[in-house]
């Protein structure tokens, strides 16, 4: 396969700021100490495309919330995130997807096994400040069910507290936590099912979009390759590692 181009006054890499939600999360993007910079499936998807000489990344630390708006505003330029959601994704543009993201509910207590999204009534869900839940949205507009936390860890350790009968989180967070020291020791029960499953995708500022093509030829070879499949095993933690057995999906 040819490699794709873009245009360039001086056939030189596009350099993109690319915002991190800090530290990050496996298998996405982390930090790694002992490699002093950001790995993950993110960083060598764009590795592909640096040695190629078409993009080089520069990653930032920011929040959700704010890589939003720095790319809205043209001091960003790209993050990854689902166009379901951003408070404005018609002021971005998107690509293909990287990935899927899942969304499922966890808690201290084991879930019936017909447990379904309708069979919520008065219960409380932890959820992250400023986080938007397309299949919950309906139930956390009725008064007191939304609790909000600053943090994944800050609303995992409140469902333990019993502050909230659930937390909803994305699947890789929620393995990424159970396989820290915080809560390695702990039980924590997964819902039978996501309470929505959305694509995850880099977002790109739309004086971008000539090179919106081109990534998207990368993400397709990324994929057709094998290389995202190796790259998701590579990064995704292990739930047994050196933690004892703690998220049950039962």
């Amino acid at each position: 396969m040819a490699t794709p181009s873009i245009s360039s006054t001086d056939n030189s890499p596009i350099e993109l700021v690319f915002t991190v939600n800090a530290p990050g999360a496996s298998p996405f993007l982390y930090f790694s100490d002992t490699e002093n910079r950001y790995v993950g499936v993110v960083a060598e998807f764009f590795e592909t495309m640096a040695q190629d000489g078409v993009i080089n990344i520069k990653y930032v630390d920011a929040i959700r919330a704010r890589s939003e708006q720095l790319v809205y505003d043209g001091r960003a330029d790209v993050f990854l995130s689902s166009p379901a959601w951003l408070a404005h994704p018609e002021q971005v543009l998107t690509t293909d997807p990287l990935s899927s993201s899942r969304t499922f509910l966890y808690s201290a207590e084991p879930f019936d096994k017909d447990f379904t999204i309708d069979s919520l009534d008065e219960e409380s869900i932890c959820t992250r400040r400023g986080y938007v839940y397309p299949g919950l949205s309906q139930f956390l507009s009725k008064p007191d069910r939304r609790v909000d936390s600053a943090s994944q860890k800050t609303g995992m350790s409140m469902v333990l507290k019993g502050r909230c009968d659930f937390v909803a989180m994305n699947f890789f967070n929620a393995l990424s936590l159970v396989n820290s020291p915080d809560f390695c020791d702990t039980m924590i029960y997964q819902s039978p099912k996501p309470t929505h499953v959305v694509p995850n995708s880099f977002i790109l500022s739309r004086e971008h979009i000539d090179i919106l093509p081109t990534i998207n030829t990368y993400l397709q070879r990324f994929h057709s390759s094998g290389q995202a499949d190796a790259s998701f095993a590579k990064h995704s933690l292990n739930t047994t590692g050196t933690c004892r057995t703690t998220l049950s999906q039962k």
